[in-house]
């Protein structure tokens, strides 16, 4: 059951309803809700994520009731080498036998192992909080149904934000407070999510999709249109995906965490980070490059400890030859940054930030190939500066350009994707026709599928 089908709106009615007039049950409600959301995916795994709650739950309770601090040690490495484990047998193991097979040529028996729904992000989100009750940087909780809500809650199930337990469990039993503010705000991430997605993600997917399809029937100008389109379209459609998860959550009065911060406003690369997917760059940072014992050290080991963060990076998003590239020209251009820091701020910002957009762009082309022969073929023609192939009329581009433009200005003037229109102004009566209007007149035929769905 995904996001944009109709099925998930009258599920999501449903639950609504029953949440209304439920008022005394209502954790009980959206408890029921997410089982039947995991169910409605694949029935055949919900075990398996009810058992990593539950043992997650009685891992806590062994390292808080323990004194001695090698005995805490040894429960907490139990719980990391078992979700560890159970992330490696489902998510690469097939991967590495088909490595093993083509490395030496012997054929292995494949297993189909099939992936868990979202067992990567269940399991950050179980391990961070093993993690910080161990140093004590969070309150317990004693409730084990609690517990086991923060875990499936279905709006960040599927892929994000990665929610932490000092974020999430506080609101669980907190008494609601309509206010219409923050209906107003609801209905504007509603808006605004629907745009991105509608207009902009999926419009910008079918240029995408046919140039790269075959690079090399393009002119060069073409294949840069569209690796420009796809790296708007990458953004777009995952922040559409964030919002569409915090506009659910909101719909319970609960809150997310906010995940993209327009990182294509970034100066420098580890600016891009902070702005990026910023709950798995936290949770990146807290629980993996701090942590290693190398951060304090010299430059040489900070870069080596980086290293050894991406490579883990790499092996939990997908078991893939290409993002072995991509993280590894990632960790590349953080070292650099590192160096030519200081000398940056000697140069004009505009200037950083069109330089940081570029080497992210080159960045996408990586992301985009499905292998090294199509990143190659299409570097060379996005290099090659020949006018003789075909040249795409990319229409929709130009007009999507201009509003996605408008849509960076507005954040610069008032640093927040989310304008709150005053109820006694009917500016916001304009801004609402002008974004349905859009969705109407721009959106392509059928919505397709969030892109991190494939992760």
């Amino acid at each position: 059951m995904v996001f944009t089908e109709l099925r998930f709106f009258i599920f999501l009615l449903i639950t609504i309803i029953f949440f209304i007039f439920l008022k005394n049950h209502r954790k009980y409600v959206l408890f029921i809700a997410s089982i039947i959301f995991y169910i409605a995916w694949d029935y055949r795994f919900l075990g398996l994520l009810l058992f990593t709650s539950i043992f997650a739950f009685f891992i806590w309770k062994q390292i808080n009731s323990e004194s001695r601090k090698n005995i805490k040690k040894y429960y907490l490495f139990i719980w990391i080498f078992v979700h560890i484990a159970i992330l490696f047998v489902f998510k690469y193991f097939n991967f590495f036998l088909d490595s093993i097979w083509n490395i030496t040529s012997n054929n292995f028996d494949a297993l189909n192992i099939i992936l868990p729904l979202w067992i990567s992000f269940f399991t950050f989100q179980a391990i961070s909080y093993i993690i910080d009750i161990y140093k004590q940087k969070i309150k317990v909780e004693t409730n084990l149904f609690n517990f086991v809500f923060y875990i499936i809650f279905f709006p960040q199930l599927i892929a994000w934000p990665i929610v932490r337990a000092s974020q999430f469990l506080d609101q669980i039993d907190t008494n609601i407070i309509y206010k219409p503010k923050n209906l107003l705000l609801w209905w504007q991430i509603f808006l605004i999510w629907l745009f991105k997605k509608l207009v902009i993600a999926d419009n910008l997917s079918f240029f995408v999709d046919k140039v790269y399809s075959e690079p090399l029937l393009y002119d060069t100008l073409t294949n840069w249109m569209a690796l420009l389109s796809y790296t708007f379209q990458l953004f777009y459609d995952f922040s559409a995906y964030s919002d569409m998860a915090i506009w659910i959550a909101l719909l319970f009065w609960l809150t997310l965490p906010k995940n993209f911060n327009f990182p294509y406003l970034s100066n420098s690369i580890t600016d891009f980070w902070r702005r990026w997917h910023i709950t798995l760059s936290n949770f990146v940072k807290d629980y993996l490059y701090i942590p290693l014992w190398w951060n304090k050290c010299s430059k040489l080991k900070q870069n080596i400890n980086l290293l050894i963060t991406m490579t883990i990076c790499w092996i939990w998003h997908w078991a893939w030859v290409m993002y072995i590239l991509w993280w590894f020209y990632h960790w590349i251009l953080l070292v650099i940054d590192k160096y030519i820091y200081k000398y940056k701020s000697k140069i004009n910002n505009n200037i950083n930030i069109f330089i940081t957009f570029l080497l992210v762009m080159l960045w996408w082309a990586i992301f985009r190939s499905e292998n090294v022969f199509q990143f190659m073929e299409h570097i060379n023609r996005l290099f090659s500066f020949e006018s003789k192939a075909i040249f795409w009329p990319f229409t929709n581009l130009f007009i999507l350009l201009p509003i996605i433009i408008i849509h960076h200005i507005i954040y610069l003037k008032k640093k927040t994707d989310y304008i709150l229109w005053k109820w006694k102004s009917f500016s916001w009566l304009f801004i609402l026709i002008f974004f349905i209007f859009s969705i109407f007149l721009f959106q392509s035929t059928g919505i397709k599928p969030f892109l991190y769905f494939q992760f």
